[in-house]
């Protein structure tokens, strides 16, 4: 701040004819250190998602949520916007739109598609309205999670579990992950984020899963998949 009013003030007295030229115009204000934020190690994440361990609706889409955050680093508007016709649990991958409206696929693990396929046959149906639209993580009204929301979720599962909610970024999510996940044959260790995931990116044409309950039908349009989503609250 005193650099900044020295400028100032050297500015003034030369344009003013005070003195001539201006002393503090080569000196430049100090460089701000930035840092990448300190994201949580391997067993503080375990910690974090062995820690929702209840069987109630909420609770496996909670646990869904935040496998899929440390499988595949979404953001949490790609994680709201997911929608179960763009998920391939056989596969291994979602199909999410991101920043610029963009597209992108996003391998899952083992251990993330575990919890979504027991989120998508034990809770969601229960979640799911007359007016329910085919999002894949819905609120206790059957609607679509707001990123808000999201974000309180993780905060109050990161409390739970006795951590600092603050630590919790996007950045401690997929960071061990491998580059090429898509080709990778992981190790124990890794199982949570490329298990199982194929040699290959999915072809561009790829079939729209609609799951209802236990059973998995195809749809060919989300149209017909939000009235299939819809319908399964019967």
């Amino acid at each position: 701040m005193e650099l900044v009013a020295l400028k100032i003030f050297f500015r003034w007295l030369a344009a003013r004819g005070r003195r001539l030229g201006d002393p503090a115009e080569p000196v430049l204000p100090p460089r701000v250190e930035q840092s990448l934020p300190d994201t949580l190690n391997e067993p503080e994440v375990r910690r974090l998602l062995e820690s929702v361990t209840g069987q109630e609706p909420l609770d496996l889409r909670d646990r869904a949520i935040l496998e899929i955050f440390y499988a595949s680093g979404l953001r949490i508007s790609e994680v709201t916007g997911a929608r179960v016709e763009n998920l391939s649990l056989e596969e291994g991958w979602v199909r999410v739109t991101g920043k610029g409206n963009k597209t992108r696929l996003v391998p899952v693990g083992g251990a993330a598609r575990d919890a979504i396929s027991r989120y998508l046959d034990s809770a969601r149906p229960q979640l799911v309205k007359p007016k329910t639209k085919s999002f894949i993580f819905l609120n206790r009204n059957g609607g679509q999670l707001t990123t808000a929301r999201v974000w309180q979720i993780v905060k109050e599962r990161a409390a739970a579990a006795g951590m600092d909610a603050d630590r919790i970024y996007r950045t401690s999510c997929a960071t061990p992950s491998p580059p090429t996940c898509w080709a990778t044959v992981p190790t124990s260790a890794s199982s949570r984020r490329c298990s199982a995931t194929p040699t290959s990116p999915p072809p561009r044409s790829t079939p729209m899963w609609i799951r209802s309950g236990s059973r998995t039908r195809t749809a060919s349009s989300t149209r017909e998949g939000d009235a299939l989503c819809g319908s399964a609250s019967g």
